[in-house]
């Protein structure tokens, strides 16, 4: 489950950082050896040493590591403790991780046994199979269950209520979705945007139509068949496997602080707990499925359908096959997932030509920055990357940077509710600084430099990733996609949509409600001196100096409380804190407020009331609150929309 929230984009990003990545097959060389990881001890000496680095550099509590080659697990091993209070290692045929949007995969699975068997239609619209609720003729065309399987439902995301902290408040999955499915943003199969609750729809799918429940389901059909038997997608985790249950942990500056479990009520997203030899199980099911425990959940040819493509967003990048992310890393075609809540971080990589999969899970806040690390350590050792000379400056390359510089927004945010705001945290920027180069910040932990090797298409400088550029049709605007990211894109931003744009506004209009507390005092000092600069003495004028003040003081105290309700912006995955719902009255009255302050300031001018600077200081307070509160709709926190 990539962490959606109300949060920094970068975290936001970083939730599908490395989801999964692919590339073509090599030609056969000369070598007798096989290629990538295939001795036992050297692996387990490899990835023993890559651990102890990294448990020394990140705060990690625990981690497991499982590797299957030719129908074989190759390596399976535990790290560090699941419970670090009782000092209990973590076990890789016992210890459960929470493996977060890994889970999709078993839904996609799911999903894929139904279209096998011809009683769910790839292009069919999901409406057919929606029993409880339907899906709005928003756009001409409807979505499908292709739209589902590729993150193109056109759906806006949405952060807030996507984790629970009580099974309490787990409602069943069809309330879930009826009570508070997005809002469909743009037309289907068009630009990817990453869709937890479009994979709970599929789940719900799921369920309809085999007349089990999404979790009865995935047991019967896919766990029991493999022989998984020490995992589970049940929320709470069933009491025979809660004492395998790992914790989660989180650094709070001086010890490994335990979290408690983190439920997700869309479970179809995201709800499976699971230890690593069950995930090599899993993992061979979709390499070797002939040799698999249990026999095959899915056909050969199923199975091939799942993990080639079937939507990019761009030729140039891989995109994804039905539910497998697709990537190129360092020249090897990777099919896979990631996956992610606040305290788990995991990662799952296949590579069918070499029979390969690699599963990672790390039951830490740090496990994110670990994860990726693990994964460019074990491809750049098993697969490295063949450098290549960087080619000179294309010709026309300060015409095309025109045209793409600038900042961007991820297509998967939310447009209609109340963490809207999440864009003002930060955006995906773009610039050139060097002749063949791009620099871009936003869309990871760091700066990252591109080379263009064609015309809109550029390389990492240093690494595997790709960038590309182009237009989108219906809009108009710049987007622009990453390899490693196929799941969403950048649309370019206007000047006036710029985060920076809105932050400067809203100072400007601010600072101007703010002199409205400062003018009286000079006003005061003036008058005492029998001196008229700011207004004539009059009743009137000083019952519009109150207004405006009380009309100030209402959104400083709202902008204040806002703040402070958001301190920790990640609370609003659970739900609206309670102070936020009582805040956003404030805004409210301050905006009927706002029309009163904009008579009051139209009739001083029509009756020549004050003085032309006390009438000019006025009707510029009411332009500021005017302003604010057009921007306080636009973030939708004019009223209560969550």
């Amino acid at each position: 489950m990539k962490k959606a929230v109300l949060i920094l984009p970068a975290f936001l990003f970083f939730l599908v950082l490395t989801l999964g990545q692919t590339q073509s097959v090599q030609e056969p060389s000369e070598v007798t050896e096989p290629v990538g990881p295939y001795n036992p001890a050297e692996v387990e000496a490899f990835v023993d040493g890559l651990m102890s680095a990294q448990f020394q550099a990140y705060s990690l509590a625990g981690a497991v590591v499982t590797i299957v080659r030719d129908g074989e697990v190759l390596l399976s091993k535990g790290y560090g403790f699941s419970d670090v209070e009782n000092r209990k290692p973590v076990d890789p045929g016992r210890t459960l991780f929470r493996i977060g949007s890994v889970s999709k995969l078993f839904t996609w699975t799911a999903l894929m046994q139904l279209i096998q068997e011809g009683k769910v239609q790839l292009d069919a619209d999901v409406n057919q199979y929606l029993d409880q609720f339907q899906i709005p003729a928003d756009f001409e065309s409807p979505i499908t269950i292709k739209n589902l399987m590729t993150h193109t439902p056109g759906l806006e995301d949405r952060y807030i209520r996507l984790f629970a902290r009580t099974p309490d408040a787990l409602q069943p999955l069809s309330e879930v979705l009826r009570g508070d499915f997005p809002a469909r943003v743009r037309e289907p199969g068009t630009i990817p945007a990453y869709s937890n609750h479009g994979t709970a729809l599929a789940g719900l799918i799921v369920a309809n139509v085999s007349g089990l429940s999404w979790e009865d389901y995935v047991q019967e059909r896919i766990l029991d068949p493999l022989q998984i038997f020490n995992s589970t997608v049940r929320q709470p985790v069933p009491d025979a496997l809660l004492p395998d249950l790992s914790k989660g942990y989180r650094w709070d500056g001086s010890r490994l602080a335990e979290e408690g479990f983190e439920f997700v009520p869309a479970r179809p997203a995201g709800s499976v707990s699971a230890c690593g030899d069950d995930m090599a199980r899993f993992m061979l099911a979709f390499l070797a499925p002939n040799r698999s425990e249990g026999g095959q959940i899915l056909s050969d040819e199923s199975i091939r359908l799942m993990q080639e493509q079937l939507f990019t967003p761009d030729p140039r990048i891989a995109g994804l096959g039905r539910g497998f992310i697709l990537n190129d890393f360092n020249g090897e075609r990777v099919v896979g997932h990631g996956g992610d809540t606040f305290f788990f971080h995991s990662n799952l990589s296949l590579l069918p030509a070499h029979e390969l999969g690699l599963f990672v899970s790390y039951n830490s806040e740090d496990g994110g920055r670990a994860r990726t690390e693990f994964l460019e350590a074990f491809f750049e050792r098993y697969f490295p990357a063949i450098d290549q000379p960087m080619a000179a400056p294309r010709a026309g390359f300060e015409e095309r940077v025109a045209e793409i510089a600038g900042s961007y927004r991820s297509s998967r945010r939310p447009q209609t509710t109340i963490d809207k705001i999440a864009e003002l945290m930060g955006s995906f920027d773009v610039w050139s600084d060097l002749p063949g180069e791009l620099v871009t910040s936003g869309a990871g932990p760091r700066n990252t430099r591109w080379v263009e090797i064609e015309p809109f298409l550029f390389v990492e400088k240093g690494g595997w990733d790709r960038l590309v550029f182009r237009v989108d049709e219906s809009s108009g605007r710049m987007l622009a996609f990453l390899g490693s990211l196929p799941v969403f894109g950048f649309e370019m931003l206007s000047w006036y949509e710029s985060p920076r744009f809105h932050l400067t506004v809203l100072a400007i209009c601010w600072l101007m409600l703010l002199s409205t507390l400062v003018f009286p005092v000079l006003a005061f000092f003036f008058e005492r001196k029998q001196e008229s600069l700011l207004a004539r003495r009059s009743v009137r004028h000083t019952k519009a100096r109150w207004l405006a003040v009380v009309v100030t003081l209402l959104f400083t105290v709202f902008l204040v409380g806002l703040v402070v309700s958001l301190r920790n912006p990640l609370e609003i995955v659970y739900d609206i804190p309670s102070s936020l719902a009582f805040l956003l009255v404030l805004p409210v009255i301050g905006a009927v407020l706002t029309l009163v302050l904009t008579v009051v300031a139209i009739v001083a001018w029509k009756g020549q009331y004050w003085s032309i600077l006390a009438r000019l200081h006025y009707s510029l307070v009411a332009v500021a609150a005017i302003v604010l509160v057009w921007q306080l709709n636009y973030w939708n926190l004019l009223g209560w929309k969550y």
